[in-house]
């Protein structure tokens, strides 16, 4: 049977101790190397100084910032492909012209940038300034909301003004069913459908904890994520206009291979709806477990998780258990 390939591309969330000194590209003409040099170079430009020099110097708690973090994951992804590239085709005996290829690509969030460079939808020197304008674009967003919050989640005056929870989705039918009329009640909105047994919504803080509250009483299982941007659902409906400018001011190509879009699992195939779809992911619910769900459906026998972390390793096991999955260390 041939070997089928996937590559997953994670979501913020475990970047913070991520170390991109081994990740340097070396000064090789090959085409995986120079397209390296030209990611590190429009990382390196979004920052003001080495790329790498840059990161050692943040905080964690500024390397879990939304600018910070979002760069860093598509950059770690960039790199880490690139470089598992090189080695794949060194460890086959093959030219660095015949670099393996991925036949599926999927990105979690944010990763979703880094799976259409992969596929062949963006630049890879897009890439940093995409990331930036996406976060930024975000940011704004959540900062113009100046209504004063009541302590929770947080806390005191600097309370967040969004919050994200995870839910166990394996509840009893009738505890569910509470539980989607309390949610409703609140004004939280899904944001990630994880698994058959998880699920983020999110929402302004006060309606979070409020939720908590009631959640803790009845034991609905419900955990709030160190998260504090509505990613994915209705209350990022105002980010869209710059988001879609960002995405306007770069080249955009069909996919030459294999990409899911994560709000539906379903290929994207055409210039105009990889814009879309990632317009659209800003505020709309992403569908990860039927993206999963449509990798096994596939046929893919292999793959490689480029992190950062390995989330994604463990959602897809769970979905696809025969599947090979591995890790793309750095070298």
């Amino acid at each position: 049977m041939r070997r089928r390939l996937a590559v997953l591309c994670a979501g913020q969330g475990e970047q913070a101790g991520l170390d991109f000194a081994a990740l340097r590209p070396a000064g090789a003409a090959a085409d995986a190397a120079s397209a390296a040099q030209r990611l590190w170079a429009a990382a390196s430009r979004q920052v003001g100084h080495d790329w790498a020099e840059d990161w050692a110097t943040r905080s964690q708690e500024a390397r879990r910032a939304n600018r910070h973090a979002q760069l860093a994951v598509v950059v770690w992804q960039g790199l880490t492909w690139l470089a598992w590239q090189q080695r794949a085709a060194q460890g086959a005996g093959a030219s660095t012209a015949a670099l393996p290829t991925a036949d599926w690509v999927v990105g979690y969030s944010v990763g979703e940038l880094a799976a259409h460079a992969i596929a062949g939808s963006l630049d890879w020197a897009d890439l940093p300034a995409l990331a930036v304008a996406r976060a930024a674009a975000m940011d704004a967003c959540i900062g113009s909301v100046v209504s004063p919050l009541p302590s929770g989640p947080g806390g005191g005056d600097n309370a967040a003004r969004y919050c994200l929870l995870l839910l166990n989705e394996r509840l009893p039918p009738a505890a569910r069913s509470r539980r989607q009329i309390a949610l409703d009640r609140h004004g939280l909105a899904l944001a990630i459908q994880r698994s058959p047994g998880e699920a983020v919504w999110g929402g302004p803080a006060a309606a979070v904890a409020a939720f908590l509250a009631e959640s803790q009483q009845a034991g609905w299982g419900a955990r709030l994520l160190p998260v504090t941007v509505p990613s994915h659902t209705r209350h990022l409906r105002a980010a869209r206009p710059a988001w879609t400018a960002a995405l306007d001011a770069v080249q955009v190509q069909a996919p030459r291979h294999g990409v899911l879009a994560g709000i539906t699992g379903e290929p994207v195939r055409t210039a105009d709806s990889v814009r879309q779809t990632l317009i659209a992911q800003l505020e709309q619910p992403i569908q990860w477990a039927l993206t999963l769900e449509a990798l096994r459906e596939r046929g893919i026998t292999h793959a490689l998780d480029l992190g950062p972390g390995r989330d994604q390793s463990r959602l897809l096991e769970a979905v696809a258990p025969a599947v090979l999955v591995e890790g793309a260390d750095p070298p």
